[in-house]
């Protein structure tokens, strides 16, 4: 998951340049994100959450518990 913060660096929102990372510029943000991304579909099949828990749901070995 990502927050807004991990592709807005301080240049765009000084008000917020005391988080952490925001020392680094937006646009460093973007090309790092896009590179990971680049990475991860080389090497994974990437879907989203809804895709991932209908997956996740056909499963047959899959056991349910309820919690109190």
């Amino acid at each position: 998951m990502l927050h807004p913060l991990d592709l807005i660096g301080g240049d765009q929102i000084k008000e917020l340049a005391f988080f952490p990372g925001m020392n680094i510029k937006s646009d460093n943000k973007i090309q790092l994100f896009f590179e990971i991304v680049k990475e991860l579909k080389n090497n994974f099949h990437l879907v989203n959450m809804s895709a991932h828990a209908k997956q996740v749901i056909k499963r047959k070995n899959i056991k349910s518990r309820i919690l109190h």
